[in-house]
């Protein structure tokens, strides 16, 4: 992730990283990422949608303007 970061010369605090997998998240959440857990389960320390349906309200509620 630190180097997609570097390429796209983003800072880690601007991004919000989605996935299914609550192990892909802790990795994007330990450099500073907002993260998103789509699925069923539940997983400390990340945001949580049942459905990428509920996304557009989600980057609505978490990016600026």
């Amino acid at each position: 992730y630190r180097k997609l970061l570097d390429v796209l010369g983003a800072p880690a605090a601007s991004c919000v990283f989605v996935d299914d997998s609550a192990e892909n998240l802790d990795t994007g959440r330990a450099l500073g990422m907002t993260t998103v857990l789509v699925g069923p389960r539940n997983a400390p320390g990340h945001m949580r949608l049942s459905s990428p349906r509920e996304l557009p309200a989600a980057f609505a509620a978490l990016l600026p303007g």
